[in-house]
């Protein structure tokens, strides 16, 4: 065959390609050689790296620091009055009340998921920095552990119950007294659900009980079976431990009674406090499984039979503080009730906080000292990842369909996008075509990555709470 003829330049040959090993070291600089070697890569990785970052720095501040710095405003050598060698420390805290599917019934399942999910994690956080950095000898529950325990049969209540290990983790040696019902764990009064009581107390313990802290006697009683006038075998156990408690008075350690229900208070004494959100009162009301005061006679005869110094409630969810004068032994006493916060930032409240009480245990001088502890505000991280997702989808627009805006930032890495994105559209100099799809598709990319980024991001925080204590 002849050879072909060539007019001008005739074409090198092509060298034949070899294939070489790729190391992993060469990957890597190969990649490193990517993101660096142009302008228009160092930029990307450094808008996009930083964008990211900001996220995770953000998500550490909202989920980590921030509710370790609120918890710690607490210290109890902010406020208690003798050393740690004097005291006996205990957290109280009422109706964490897991929200299920009894907690907003209309709402889809999904969103329902999604509503337990955060709750959750809340609760989790709020556990994990109270234990981490408060780190109180004794911990109580108020009650009202469940939202629908009293409704739930057994294959329902037995995952909530894996859920509530799951939230509310103990260490070994761990001082945590759980055992008190709420209206929302076993009913109320007439309408108690006997098979919700005694799993209740079958996982959590006995529903009425002393125990010693600290120089003092806290007296755990369920009231709320008190309230039942129908059925013996529910109202027997609780009024019985109180009679014998009557008989072996006088107690030589003070006493601090704990229940969920709040003791009742006539109109005149019924102001609670500053430290109150809804209003100045806890009004008297009467529905179907729930009380919000206890009855009269129920109160007044627990104050002659037990003598406290101090009552802790819970029920209400916001704080109240209320004093009760009664005669015991023919002197006149005055018991001091507090009603904690719910530790729930579903329960109605914008500020939920549990209540601490420091115990001195030296026997001079006041016996204890309490003060509120607020959490974390439940709503902040919300609003700073809705600001910061708002500030990203701007920042990425101005990048990508505005870039003259950014001139000062592109200029440091030599970078002028303007001569990347242009279309002769006339005889006058090139214009910059901004919603090309060539942009708009980079735009979305960048959004895509983002997203990811928060994707991981949040799974870490959201899952690696739980791996602590």
């Amino acid at each position: 065959m002849p050879e072909l003829q060539y007019r001008g330049h005739k074409p090198e040959e092509e060298p034949e390609e070899k294939f070489t090993p790729r190391s992993p070291q060469g990957g890597l600089t190969r990649l490193f050689h990517y993101i660096t070697g142009t302008p228009r890569n160092r930029f990307k990785f450094a808008y996009m790296g930083g964008l990211i970052f900001l996220w995770w720095f953000t998500a550490f501040v909202m989920e980590r620091a921030y509710p370790s710095f609120k918890v710690s405003q607490c210290n109890w050598s902010n406020w208690e009055q003798w050393g740690d060698n004097k005291a006996h420390r205990v957290a109280l805290v009422a109706d964490p009340q897991l929200v299920d599917d009894h907690t907003y019934p209309g709402r889809p399942a999904s969103m329902m998921r999604l509503t337990e999910f955060v709750v959750d994690n809340y609760l989790r956080r709020n556990w994990v920095y109270i234990q981490r950095n408060l780190v109180p000898d004794t911990t109580i529950f108020l009650g009202d552990l469940f939202d629908g325990g009293r409704a739930w049969k057994d294959d329902k209540w037995y995952p909530e119950l894996d859920r509530w290990n799951r939230i509310f983790s103990l260490e070994p040696g761990q001082d945590v007294v759980w055992s008190l019902p709420g209206n929302h764990d076993i009913g109320y009064g007439n309408d108690i659900v006997p098979l919700a009581l005694k799993r209740f107390e079958k996982h959590f313990g006995p529903l009425s009980r002393e125990f010693d802290r600290g120089n003092h006697t806290f007296v755990q009683i369920d009231t709320i079976s008190m309230e039942n006038k129908n059925d013996s075998r529910i109202y027997e156990p609780p009024k019985e431990f109180v009679d014998e408690f009557r008989a072996s008075q006088p107690r030589d350690k003070p006493a601090i009674v704990l229940t969920h229900v709040p003791f009742y208070r006539n109109e005149a004494n019924s102001d609670c406090g500053k430290a109150r959100e809804k209003g100045h009162k806890l009004s008297y009301t009467v529905g179907h499984q729930y009380q919000t005061q206890l009855e009269p006679d129920v109160t007044d005869g627990l104050l002659t039979a037990v003598n406290p110094i101090l009552v802790y409630s819970g029920d209400d969810h916001d704080a109240c503080h209320v004093t009760h004068p009664f005669v015991f032994n023919g002197k006149k006493q005055v018991a001091h009730e507090y009603t904690v916060k719910s530790i729930s930032m579903a329960m109605g409240i914008n500020k939920p906080g549990i209540q601490l009480l420091s115990l001195n245990t030296n026997g001079a001088g006041d016996s204890y000292k309490t003060t509120i502890c607020l959490m974390p505000n439940p709503f902040a991280p919300f609003i700073a990842y809705a600001l910061l997702g708002i500030s990203s989808l701007v920042f990425l627009a101005l990048v990508h369909y505005f870039p003259n805006r950014l001139s000062g930032l592109t200029q440091k890495f030599k970078y002028h996008p303007l001569d990347e994105h242009v279309l002769p559209v006339s005889s006058k100099p090139t214009v910059f075509n901004r919603f090309s799809k060539h942009v708009t598709k980079a735009f979305f990319k960048d959004i895509g990555v983002v997203l990811i980024a928060m994707v991981v991001i949040f799974w870490y925080f959201f899952t690696s709470i739980y791996w602590h204590t």
